[in-house]
């Protein structure tokens, strides 16, 4: 729930107080308090499973230890999970990439981390559900630029982790040290759809949506695979040979002299069917990262959720917009303005006016719910005004409104 604080006072400024931002006005002279909420129903459901920062080194040192501090390092619902190392994998060592060394590191040959203990499959990722794993990499090489680490979703990958190359029904990924980039399914080099597949040198985010064969519902449902590969600027997309069964996730490096790097590792689920919630985040590119994609996060940091910014028309990569009051109630007409999403019927959002005199009794006031009218609209947002129900000029000493979205 949103709340927008309301406080009135003859000759007096109005405080719009919503989360972290404040907005001043003035107004003409009142008598009254109003307290608006706007709540609404979130879109298809979409979770969390599996986040890892690797923030947290064992003091010892013992930098071969990646599974140190797991419990406050990893969330969602599926915490706490451990990897399987082999070889040169640890946590700690600040001389390639630099920082804190808060980073999982894959260092020469077949450095390799098994996220091992959780299995991706049907019971984890519903039918109607897409499976988003996120994480930022880069890589360097002494030697070669040419060489690589990899990302594999495969457990019978036949040459180990750290080669890509990987068996039917799986997928492995490799990043080069100069930014080059090759997938491969079924043993061979996959078949890539969209622009030259190959991103910058350096620290890249990556995202991997893997979804049926068409492009919805889930790869674990039986219907193939799609995989759809983006790195901020670009997408790509290749469809497996299989669907997907049980999976585990590794990430590995090639050949003496290669280090990878890999930290905000993210697994989750979104819906498998695009929706009006999906059509309405993909204005705003900004947003890449797929937990700050998910209805309840914030990525502007103004303590509203998508959700929240989605029926109400505001902005989820602007902290500055949270305000939906365009026009705060007005004694003398009883009258209120608000923004919403321009496409209701698509939401099948209804939205409803609701008021009370204690903030206990909650009375829809149906007659300003059926006031409600459209007085303009802006690309995808509506400016919509309300009148409230009363003798006017209105006289209480307190009136507390809700909209509601549901």
């Amino acid at each position: 729930m949103v709340i927008l604080n309301h406080s009135i006072r003859q000759s007096l400024r109005l405080l719009h107080s919503i989360g972290k931002n404040h907005e001043k006005m003035k107004l003409a002279t009142t008598s009254l308090a109003a307290i608006a909420a706007f709540t609404i129903a979130g879109p298809a459901s979409a979770g969390v499973l599996l986040t890892d920062n690797f923030n947290g080194i064992d003091p010892t040192p013992d930098r071969l230890n990646i599974n140190y501090n797991l419990a406050a390092r990893q969330t969602g619902t599926q915490a706490t999970q451990s990897w399987t190392r082999a070889n040169n994998a640890q946590l700690g060592d600040t001389a390639t990439f630099g920082g804190t060394g808060e980073y999982l590191q894959l260092a020469n040959s077949e450095g390799t981390a098994q996220l091992t203990s959780l299995v991706l499959s049907s019971s984890l990722v519903a039918a109607n559900e897409k499976l988003v794993i996120s994480f930022t990499a880069d890589v360097v090489n002494e030697a070669s630029p040419d060489d690589w680490m990899s990302f594999n979703i495969s457990p019978s990958a036949p040459q180990g982790p750290g080669f890509p190359v990987v068996g039917s029904g799986d997928f492995g990924f490799l990043l080069r040290a100069n930014g080059g980039m090759a997938a491969f399914n079924n043993s061979v080099g996959a078949t890539i759809t969209g622009p030259a597949f190959s991103t910058s040198s350096g620290v890249v985010n990556l995202a991997f949506t893997f979804s049926g064969a068409d492009g919805t519902g889930s790869a674990f449902a039986g219907n193939g695979t799609q995989v759809s590969i983006n790195d901020g600027t670009s997408t790509w997309t290749t469809v497996l040979d299989t669907g997907l069964t049980s999976e585990t996730i590794s990430f590995g490096s090639w050949i003496q002299g290669t280090r990878g790097m890999v930290e905000n590792l993210s697994i989750a689920t979104i819906p498998g069917v695009a929706t009006d919630y999906d059509t309405w985040l993909a204005g705003y590119p900004s947003i890449t990262d797929p937990a700050d994609k998910l209805p309840g996060a914030d990525p502007d940091g103004d303590s509203l959720t998508n959700q929240q910014e989605y029926a109400f028309g505001l902005a989820p990569d602007n902290g500055a917009s949270c305000n939906p009051i365009t026009a705060p109630l007005d004694k003398a007409t009883g009258k209120f303005s608000y923004t919403r999403r321009a496409t209701p019927a698509v939401t099948g959002l209804t939205y409803t006016v609701w008021t009370s005199e204690d903030l206990a009794t909650w009375t829809e006031d149906t007659t300003a719910t059926a006031s409600q009218t459209v007085t303009g609209t802006t690309g995808d947002v509506q400016t919509v005004e309300a009148t409230i129900t009363g003798s006017l000029p209105l006289a209480q000493p307190k009136l507390f409104l809700q909209v509601r979205a549901e």
